[in-house]
């Protein structure tokens, strides 16, 4: 649906992940989904270099999947 939002939040110690998609409309009429996602806190940058490349890959599989 043109201009949901959905967002998500998980807490582990040492790192806050937040999730959000949106749906959105281009001007040529095509429905675009945005996906982001944000790390932070102390363990953040650990997090990213130990499990970065198998969440791009389950991010990428998501869209890949809403497209279906």
């Amino acid at each position: 649906v043109e201009g949901s939002t959905f967002t998500w939040v998980s807490r582990q110690p040492g790192v806050r992940i937040v999730g959000r998609h949106r749906v959105s409309t281009d001007t040529d009429g095509t429905t675009r989904l945005t996906l982001g996602l944000e790390q932070t806190g102390w363990l953040s940058g650990l997090v990213s270099l130990l499990l970065g490349r198998k969440v791009r890959e389950d991010v990428d599989l998501e869209a890949e999947l809403a497209e279906a």
